[in-house]
């Protein structure tokens, strides 16, 4: 079974790919961003897995998890 971190990783890369369908690659994270009022370095960190100061890589909270949602016209809990 998935942990809630894999599963909203997951979920973020699909939300990724939708934006990138309207921008191509490189205006994927700025448009997520520009939709969802997460800042595109915070999407770069949490797609890439960038550790955060204890060493463990970043996770999607749930502060994020709603925002991304929101923005993205998920259903509440999606992420």
């Amino acid at each position: 079974m998935k942990t809630v971190e894999q599963i909203r990783l997951h979920n973020l890369l699909i939300l990724l790919d939708e934006c990138e369908a309207d921008t191509g690659p490189r205006g994927a994270a700025a448009l997520l961003s520009r939709k969802t009022a997460v800042p595109a370095a915070l999407l770069s960190q949490l797609r890439n897995g960038v550790p955060n100061k204890s060493g463990k890589a970043r996770t999607i909270g749930d502060d994020t998890a709603r925002k991304l949602e929101v923005g993205m016209r998920k259903r509440i809990g999606w992420m």
